[in-house]
């Protein structure tokens, strides 16, 4: 009974197959693919893969035998380290005892005797140091008391617990050899070796002296060796490389051919690529086919690319696209001013780094992406910074594949709410000077021939009434007023008159330098200091040397007649990225906040005698070089003009008169965001700045 059911096992003709493992199924798989490869790649293949395995087998023992050895050498050195500091303080607190005086009767006594020693003696850290210096794993040489208190250590310090936790080195140095090596590697452990100090006849030890090694100093010692290593793997593998190539002519005309192929495409040639090539075969055939229909579809892609990079460029709002995958593909330029940060920069990233959802954007964004629909012109304030947010107008448009309804793509459009007060207030200006120009202009040419026949006249009078006291003073005073009308009129047509730039490059240093000196004497004369602050380097732009010159004299005059008390005036210049800034600080009485929108306005003053003209001119001029007159102010205190202009390199064409076409990477500008108790700004943007600028030119111009 007992051997039946063995019999009955041993009687079983059908055992169970085993099935094949992975490693297995993978070869069986692997076989046939190498085997369709020709003969000169297995053979490169077979060589490549025999030599790094060689080299790769000796690097692994020659690391070994290094690890072992730099292993066992830091504990042989570790513990004779901490033998000689044994020796030495045993030697000193065997001499301490000696010249106490009474001497110490009791073991307490004496511990207190050596402990303080230990605390107190300033040389025992130096030689402590020194002893250290022997080995370069050593971290630090501790002796500690039995409560683990650090009394005595090669790095000076007060006595204090050592929180840290040390592994044995000696029982570490027991554990398998690759497992230390790779703590050395990638981890930062501290290890100890530790020899007690006391006293015969005491159960426990008063004394540890620890030397602690590093995991990284032992890293350092073994990376010399590592490298070593490496360089020598390394050129092995290049002898390799070359050998496999030597031996082999794996690279058929075909292939050169289809590489030659990839070139012509990434280089732009995409219809030199040919579908068919006689003398292939049927598998290069088809894979230049494929290169030729890629091409065409290229092509097709990268116009698609370039017209929606300069719709890009062409728009005044911040246009994000996301991939699929939520991630930048493209931004428009005023991204950089809204988010603060360069558009290199956030390519790639995804839109959960760029709008977090804990942001008020961020959850909008993500709300709209839950419910898979989009949202228009909604106001949000977007964090631009940790201090500082700005109030935008957000859109979110999410791009479905029709059939699946599987997301896309995402589009997020910012538009400053800001930018758009500060353009509405340019347009206000340039409608206001456009109009009054058109108006006025063709008054002035009426004006103009009466006053000649009035002055003309008044003349005869005054010839046949000569003599006559009361009325030639009578007819002086019309004289006069006839000629300060006649100048009012002149200085409107020549402001009115088209103007012909003659563009040249501009040195703003030397210009502001000569214009310092030019209105020296007559600051003086109001008791105003001024103070030049030039740029580091030559400010060079494109422009018009006189009517710069015209222009940054109206501003300085007017800040110098802000002070009839006198005061300083800083003309300062600065390279600010690609623009070169020019800053007229005065520290008179503020402008209002009232008429802070007409100062630019013409034949607007607050002046007894006053024209109305200058700032008026400044405004064009700094529109005619493609840049912005802002100003900030604060009642009290002053006021900062800042005129900027695109630095030489920026391109600006101009045409024969005052209707010039503005570039669009020099008319750009960025708001800047500044935050005072009054501020105006004229800051605007791309193609709704350019049709501004050019309705206000062209209507100062008409006759």
């Amino acid at each position: 009974m007992v051997d039946e059911p063995a019999a009955q096992h041993s009687a079983d003709p059908t055992p169970e197959p085993r099935r094949p493992g992975r490693t297995s199924r993978f070869i069986r798989r692997l076989w046939p693919a190498l085997w369709r490869i020709s003969l000169r790649t297995r053979l490169r293949l077979s060589i490549l893969v025999v030599i790094t395995g060689l080299v790769l087998a000796q690097s692994i023992i020659a690391l070994r035998v290094a690890a072992r050895a730099a292993f066992a050498q830091a504990e042989q050195r570790s513990q004779a380290i901490a033998m000689q500091v044994r020796m030495l303080l045993v030697d000193r607190l065997n001499q301490e005892i000696l010249r106490a005086q009474p001497p110490p009767t009791t073991l307490q006594e004496s511990r207190a005797l050596w402990t303080r020693y230990l605390r107190t003696d300033p040389s025992l850290p130096a030689l402590l140091e020194k002893l250290m210096a022997s080995s370069p794993v050593t971290l630090e040489i501790q002796v500690c008391d039995e409560y683990d208190r650090v009394l005595l250590s090669s790095i000076q310090g007060p006595i204090r617990y050592d929180e840290r936790k040390f592994v044995d080195f000696g029982s570490w140095n027991h554990r398998p050899l690759m497992d230390r090596l790779w703590e050395v590697l990638t981890q930062r452990r501290e290890y100890a070796v530790t020899v007690p100090l006391g006293v015969p006849g005491y159960p426990r030890p008063l004394y540890v002296i620890r030397v602690i090694i590093s995991s990284v100093l032992l890293r350092n010692e073994l990376m010399p060796q590592i490298r070593g290593l490496a360089a020598t793997s390394a050129g092995t593998l290049v002898v390799a490389l070359a050998v496999a190539f030597l031996f082999s002519n794996l690279i058929v005309r075909a292939f050169d051919r289809l590489a030659h192929a990839i070139d012509l495409i990434r280089s732009g040639e995409y219809d030199a690529v040919s579908p068919e090539d006689r003398g292939e075969s049927a598998e290069v055939a088809v894979v230049r086919s494929k290169l030729s229909l890629l091409g065409a579809e290229l092509r097709s892609a990268l116009q698609l690319s370039g017209s929606v990079e300069h719709l890009l460029r062409s728009v005044e709002a911040g246009v994000l696209m996301f991939g699929p995958d939520l991630r930048l593909v493209l931004a428009s330029a005023p991204v950089e001013r809204l988010l603060g940060k360069p558009r290199w920069e956030l390519i790639g990233r995804h839109l959960h780094e760029i709008f977090p959802p804990s942001t008020p954007l961020g959850q909008a964004i993500q709300g709209g992406l839950d419910l898979g629909r989009g949202f228009r012109d909604r106001l949000i304030s977007l964090q631009r910074n940790e201090a500082e947010s700005v109030a935008v107008l957000a859109s979110l448009e999410p791009i479905h594949r029709p059939q699946t309804r599987r997301l896309q793509g995402v589009v997020v459009t910012l538009r400053d709410v800001e930018s758009q007060k500060r353009l509405e207030t340019q347009l206000q200006i340039s409608t206001r000077l456009a109009a009054i120009s058109r108006l006025t202009s063709g008054v002035a040419h009426e004006i103009k021939n009466p006053l000649n026949a009035i002055a003309l006249y008044v003349e005869i009078l005054k010839m046949k009434l000569a003599g006559q006291a009361a009325v030639n003073q009578e007819l002086e005073i019309i004289q006069r007023e006839v000629a300060r009308l006649d100048r009012v009129v002149k200085t409107f047509l020549d402001f009115t008159k088209p103007v012909e730039l003659k563009i040249g490059p501009v040195d703003l240093n030397a210009l502001a330098r000569e214009l310092v000196s030019l209105v020296q004497p007559e600051a003086e004369k109001h008791g105003v200091k001024v103070r030049f602050l030039p740029a580091s380097e030559p400010a060079m732009i494109h422009g018009d040397r006189d009517l710069l010159h015209q222009a940054l004299l109206n501003v300085v005059t007017n800040g110098i007649e802000a002070m009839p008390r006198g005061g300083e005036l800083t003309v300062e210049l600065k390279t600010e990225k690609d623009e070169q800034v020019v800053r007229v600080i005065d520290q008179g009485q503020g402008i209002p906040q009232e008429i802070q929108d007409k100062i630019f306005n013409l034949y607007f003053t607050t002046k007894p005698r006053g024209t109305g003209v200058g700032l008026a001119l400044a405004y064009r001029v700094v529109q005619l070089h493609s840049g912005e007159i802002t100003f900030r102010t604060e009642v009290g205190r002053g006021t900062t003009f800042e005129l900027r202009f695109p630095a030489a390199g920026s391109e600006l064409r101009t045409g024969p008169s005052a209707d010039v076409e503005w570039e669009p990477a020099a008319a750009h500008r960025r708001a800047k965001g500044r935050k005072t108790s009054a501020e105006s700004s004229c800051h605007s943007c791309d193609c709704r700045r350019r049709s501004l600028q050019s309705q206000w030119l062209r209507g100062v111009a008409s006759p």
